[in-house]
């Protein structure tokens, strides 16, 4: 059986911090987290100073572009790009907005595909100096001091206590599924923003179908770009969207909105997704994979944000 499987590393580091003052978490901190992420690593990675990447001399070997906005060409092998993926997701805290108080953790994650474990210090710069310098708007802006930062694959701290980041190796993780066919609850903890001629799919429009396509041409970009592209050439996706039209499912979804406040556009903009559970009966074992897959990867739109988080487990 020709089971999909990844051929980059991944690695997820659960960042630690302590805030120095009191701050408002919004409902969502995806994007906040991203904006602040971004800004600290061009800070410590730009040796030009010009004030865009554009026809910068040292792109291709400047870690920003690398770690952040990829760029390069848009017919990678054949396929047609609209752009290239970023290769790294934030998993901002749970969704709910609610007030920290001085003392308090601000604990979130970020998972990287395809890092090399030489620039990996450059992520964690970026953070020091991004929480260092503080999260939000002002007047609700607050710094935070890292106190540990651990990679949740092997539970190892990296972060020691003199303030040091402790050298590792991410790895490939290995897809393991249980005895199949079995029945299958998803949940999305974050949005999932799926779209079909531009409209966000609905609750009604949803089907095993869209998702199963959606992780496929994901997991396909993220394995050209940082994993070796033969490995997903014999990727039986015609079988596996097939049974996908055979699954019968129950949603339990809804719409859920959210707005988002761009540094950039200095405007703001309102995005969603679906989110709750979904219900799948008598799931095959290369769907249950590449649900799997989707844990690990996101999935849809907006993912740099942390959307499209999904968690499938087995109930039967």
């Amino acid at each position: 059986m020709n089971y999909p499987k990844l051929s980059f590393s991944v690695a997820t580091y659960q960042v630690k911090s302590i805030l120095q003052g009191g701050f408002s978490l919004p409902e969502y901190a995806g994007s906040m987290l991203r904006g602040v992420y971004g800004n600290s690593l061009r800070k410590i990675s730009c040796m030009t100073g010009q004030k865009k990447c554009d026809n910068c001399p040292i792109i291709t070997t400047c870690p920003y572009p690398e770690l952040f906005e990829p760029v390069g060409d848009m017919t990678h092998i054949g396929r047609n790009v609209k752009s290239i993926p970023a290769p790294y997701v934030i998993q901002a805290p749970a969704w709910g907005a609610r007030e920290l108080k001085k003392g308090d953790e601000l604990i979130f994650n970020i998972r990287l595909f395809g890092v090399p474990a030489r620039r990996v210090p450059f992520v964690f710069q970026a953070w020091r100096q991004a929480l260092r310098y503080g999260i939000g708007r002002k007047p609700n802006k607050a710094s935070a001091l890292i106190s540990n930062i651990r990679h949740l694959e092997t539970g190892q701290n990296l972060f020691d206590d003199k303030g040091n980041f402790v050298q590792h190796t991410p790895s490939i993780p290995n897809i393991e599924v249980g005895n199949h066919p079995t029945d299958i609850v998803i949940e999305f903890k974050t949005p999932y923003r799926s779209q079909k001629q531009g409209n966000p799919i609905s609750v009604e429009d949803i089907t095993p179908r869209r998702l199963i396509t959606d992780i496929i041409r994901r997991a396909i970009l993220l394995t050209d770009f940082y994993g070796n592209a033969s490995d997903s050439g014999d990727w039986q996706i015609d079988k596996w969207l097939a049974m996908a039209d055979n699954i019968r499912n129950t949603k339990e979804l809804y719409w859920q909105d959210w707005k988002r406040y761009s540094n950039r556009q200095h405007s703001s903009m309102r995005l969603g997704g679906l989110m709750g559970k979904w219900y799948w009966k008598d799931v095959q074992a290369e769907i249950a994979t590449l649900l799997k897959i989707g844990n690990i990867i996101h999935v849809g739109k907006q993912t740099v944000f942390g959307f499209g988080n999904i968690n499938s487990s087995c109930t039967s």
